[in-house]
């Protein structure tokens, strides 16, 4: 059967309300960086904002202003660098990735950024060293370390960390697809 008109009308009156919700919170935003331009926590509040909207050049700029006024702010360096990684701006990103790390050892998202980072700068070895030092690893983590070792073909290490992530995160679709992958190598 056909949609009845007012069930098709929704959808644009849901678009409409999601682009000035959208809307609404970057004005909310701006004024937000215009009460408080020192304070650190709302330009990193209007970076997250703007990276919401995909908008990583304005993103980047309130963070960077924020590590400014802070630079002992470990979430700021991880999202700086995410964005230059984003950007492939690898040497940047890294820096600021290391960075986040010795400001919080125990904030496993930076291990984590750096750690596929280096997986896809073809670094293994170091992903792999990385990773495994997490101090409390994630089942990102462990999803990362089962990529690096399938990249070095060390598929029973792989495979242990997939399903060491799959116990974290049952329904972690990525995590099944490695495992199948180094499954069908025939790895018990």
């Amino acid at each position: 059967p056909q949609p009845s008109a007012p069930a098709a009308a929704a959808p644009a009156s849901t678009a409409a309300e999601a682009r000035a919700l959208r809307e609404e919170q970057r004005r909310a935003a701006l004024r937000l960086a215009a009460m408080f331009p020192q304070s650190d926590d709302a330009l990193y509040l209007v970076g997250l904002v703007h990276n919401a909207q995909g908008d990583w050049t304005t993103a980047t700029a309130h963070w960077e202003k924020a590590l400014a006024l802070d630079p002992s702010r470990a979430d700021t360096c991880n999202n700086l660098g995410y964005a230059f990684a984003i950007r492939e701006d690898f040497a940047r990103a890294e820096a600021l990735f290391r960075k986040a790390i010795a400001i919080d050892r125990t904030f496993a998202e930076p291990y984590e950024q750096l750690g596929e980072l280096l997986v896809k700068q073809g670094k293994l070895d170091e992903a792999v060293a990385l990773l495994a030092s997490v101090p409390a690893p994630t089942a990102r983590t462990e999803r990362f370390l089962g990529q690096a070792y399938q990249h070095l073909r060390d598929y029973t290490n792989a495979k242990r960390r997939y399903e060491a992530a799959l116990k974290l995160k049952p329904d972690y679709r990525e995590v099944y697809y490695g495992l199948a992958t180094v499954c069908a190598r025939g790895i018990p």
